[in-house]
């Protein structure tokens, strides 16, 4: 089993990992996970800081490119296709449609709260410290 997971690993990290900095901020990364016991979250929140400031610095190792390279036929443009060139009224987004999904998120998300005998900000907080130990914040 874990042989698999060491050629996964190695197989992503060949496509993925394409300069000696990005190989650098994975093998910290590594080390802060299982040598210090970091939680996932700020990992993911610490190289996505580094990758930005490092973008913005203009330090080449942190520049997009390559991508997939150059297609084989010719690219179908969006005002050619089905789709047409605009966006569709059903995928427009609305005030009303984002207030809605905000309600829904905030009353599905409290949801533990009120499961509770005492629907108070403590048992909220606890239950919701409780449920996030298993990522280590």
């Amino acid at each position: 089993m874990l042989a698999i997971v060491l050629e996964a690993v190695v197989r992503i990290g060949k496509r993925a990992l394409r300069n000696a900095t990005m190989v650098g901020i994975a093998a910290a990364a590594f080390v802060a996970i299982f040598g210090l016991g970091i939680g996932f979250p700020w990992i993911i929140a610490a190289a996505g800081l580094i990758g930005y400031a490092g973008n913005r610095m203009g330090i080449t190792a942190f520049q997009p490119g390559g991508g997939h390279g150059a297609g084989a036929g010719k690219a179908l443009a969006d005002a050619d296709s089905r789709l047409g060139a605009g966006t569709p009224a059903h995928a427009k987004v609305s005030g009303a449609w984002s207030l809605k999904v905000l309600v829904i998120s905030l009353v599905l998300g409290s949801g533990p709260c009120w499961r509770s005998s005492r629907p108070t900000a403590a048992a909220c907080i606890s239950t919701s410290a409780r449920s996030s130990r298993r990522w280590r914040w």
